[in-house]
């Protein structure tokens, strides 16, 4: 059961954009709900069964503690955090 965080406020429009246009399907009651926990779609290409809404700032934390097993955050919180050195050996894994 792999969870996926997911930024509130000013991020949350441009990341279910982003996401959707990668053919995720996003819940349509994220934006109306107010719930913090959404089930995915397991018909994508994606790991997730869950959506978790978390804050941009707590997602570094969130994601070192187990609460989500990826987030979408700025790099900004992550500087702020001290996780970027993590990030980046996570990113160097892709390339």
């Amino acid at each position: 059961m792999a969870v996926l965080g997911f930024p509130d406020g000013s991020l949350l429009l441009h990341t279910k954009e982003l996401l959707e246009a990668a053919g995720m399907e996003i819940p349509s009651g994220l934006l109306r709900e107010r719930r913090y926990r959404f089930p995915l779609s397991l018909s994508g290409s994606h790991p997730f069964t869950f959506l978790q809404i978390v804050r941009p700032q707590d997602m570094p934390l969130a994601v070192s503690v187990g609460m989500v097993d990826a987030g979408i955050s700025g790099m900004d919180w992550l500087i702020e955090a001290c996780a970027l050195a993590e990030t980046l050996k996570v990113l160097a894994t892709f390339n």
